[in-house]
């Protein structure tokens, strides 16, 4: 019964996930579905306003005591290359947590900082064919195999800005 009320409310998610980071998402489940499906508790309950609110005010319950030991509250990012930043970080230790068409909506920010490695005409041509030319996952395949160079270094995308100055 549990089962069946996570997966009404993943449904309920399911067409907002191009909209939201995977991370985002799964913190809001993890709140969210606790035993007694704390959402079902509410009066009035809108999943896209509650997940909007929930991203734009980079809602993770902040727990200063965790089993015992104390912790730093966590600073959130301020801009959007610290967006960039942590979603990387968080790329780089669970690249399979991440759907894969997520990583399109960095792509501007990406191609404006001049952030995505260089791509050879060949390679370009490649991806619009496997992708049969759908934007969306061409920039999603572009953000991918920078991703995959950035994740074999320690660097961020914050460094690499910080290098150029």
């Amino acid at each position: 019964m549990l089962e069946d009320k996570t997966e009404l409310l993943k449904k309920k998610i399911d067409p907002l996930r191009l909209k939201f980071p995977t991370s985002v998402i799964s913190e809001f489940l993890d709140y969210w579905t606790e035993p007694k499906q704390r959402w079902e508790l509410e009066k009035t309950w809108d999943t896209e306003r509650r997940l909007t609110r929930w991203a734009n005010n980079n809602f993770t319950p902040k727990r200063t005591e965790i089993k015992g030991f104390q912790t730093q509250p966590q600073k959130g990012p301020t801009n959007e290359i610290e967006r960039l930043d942590q979603f990387l970080m968080a790329y780089k230790k669970h690249p399979t947590n991440f759907q894969f068409i997520d990583l399109a909506k960095w792509y501007d920010l990406m191609k404006e900082n001049k952030l995505l490695r260089p791509f050879t005409k060949a390679e370009v041509l490649e991806i619009q064919e496997v992708y049969k030319n759908d934007n969306l996952k061409c920039r999603a395949a572009c953000v991918y195999e920078t991703f995959k160079g950035y994740a074999k270094t320690d660097l961020i995308f914050s460094d690499i800005l910080k290098m150029r100055k």
